[in-house]
């Protein structure tokens, strides 16, 4: 382990090559692919290798992911870091010999779990203050993209990275947003209609970057589900979002969620939240629901309870409510956050009576 400051001054060191190389990179000459080692991963849009670097300082693990038929829609700038953004270091331009017209770039390396698959593969679905925290960090760090002049252009499952996951305590999950501000092909089931009526690198905005953050949200709802897998067309998905046809709402998704959900995918682009009031709104539902854990633990831990603060008087596992006094509320009652012990919680509760002085 080297010391703090000793790793301080190693990442400096390397901005100041970044920099200076004006975040271009030579394939075999700054960096390379790891030799007799098959792609991490090959699909038809990417294909992502493990790579080195060859610069004469020590550099972050990396990976060289090659962009099928995509052209970056920004520059790399120095822009600075961020912890729900997946980094990207630069461009690396290859042999002159070389015909593809993919674009190939340094990326930060990040071995985990699409979104989309790491929900597919959950035997239990996450709590709605998980889902909110992970959402929140989707939107702070769009807010930090667009900031930066950058469009996502294909928001979707598929380009969250899950670095983190905690089901019991929301703010220790970490997911990084990925595969930003490339121009492709366009993905029908994820596009906002302005996009669909005319695919132009112009008509991409916040806006409609915000429309595919609606679907991204319906599809963690879904279960991983691919949107409108009931029509198999895509011709016919584009005609429903043109006219205006919204994703029906998950079973698992309450009314309160799914009108956050159902703005983000309004067809009016004007009328959709920017990111910014996204977060507002998500950290709004993430205080409500952080008491929300598993109602089967709750004698031990209160896992899946959720606030009350409507000072009611009857009806709580400890015979009474005060006013004035936050609750907790569960399926099998309700629980005072400050005024009950342990043991009461698991021998008193589902109890109806009411305090002899009320």
């Amino acid at each position: 382990m080297r010391p703090n400051h000793v790793v301080q001054q190693l990442i400096e060191q390397f901005k100041l090559v970044t920099r200076n190389k004006k975040y271009r990179f030579t394939l075999d000459v700054d960096v390379r692919k790891k030799t007799q080692e098959k792609p991490l991963q090959r699909t038809a849009e990417k294909t992502v290798y493990a790579a080195e670097w060859l610069i004469d300082v020590i550099g972050p693990p990396i990976v060289l992911v090659e962009i099928h038929s995509a052209k970056p829609m920004f520059s790399f700038s120095g822009m600075d870091s961020h912890p729900n953004v997946v980094e990207m270091y630069g461009l690396v331009d290859r042999h002159r010999s070389d015909s593809s017209v993919s674009v190939m770039l340094v990326q930060q390396a990040a071995n985990q779990h699409d979104l989309r698959n790491f929900i597919l593969t959950r035997s239990r679905f996450p709590h709605e203050g998980v889902l909110c925290e992970i959402f929140r960090q989707i939107a702070v760090g769009m807010i930090f993209l667009i900031e930066n002049g950058i469009i996502h252009g294909d928001l979707a499952c598929r380009n969250i990275l899950v670095y983190r996951f905690n089901e019991y305590e929301p703010r220790q999950n970490l997911v990084k947003i990925n595969k930003f501000g490339f121009k492709r092909s366009l993905s029908v089931r994820y596009a906002a209609p302005e996009i669909q009526l005319c695919n132009s690198r112009d008509l991409y905005s916040e806006e409609s970057d915000v429309y595919s953050m609606g679907v991204l949200m319906w599809q963690v709802y879904s279960k991983g589900a691919e949107p409108w897998s009931y029509i198999v067309d895509d011709t016919q998905v584009r005609q429903q979002v043109i006219d205006g046809k919204q994703l029906a709402k998950p079973d698992t998704c309450d009314a309160a969620m799914w009108s956050i959900i159902s703005k983000c995918m309004f067809s009016s682009a004007e009328h959709r939240p920017t990111f910014r009031g996204l977060q507002y709104s998500l950290e709004s539902r993430r205080q409500t629901n952080l008491l929300v854990m598993k109602a089967e633990d709750i004698p031990n831990t209160l896992r899946d309870a959720s606030i009350d603060l409507s000072g009611q008087n009857d009806d709580t596992a400890n015979g009474y409510i005060a006013p004035c006094r936050v609750y907790i509320k569960s399926d099998i009652g309700y629980f005072s956050s400050s005024g009950i012990d342990i043991e009461s919680r698991r021998t008193c509760y589902g109890t109806k009576r009411k305090h002899p002085s009320l």
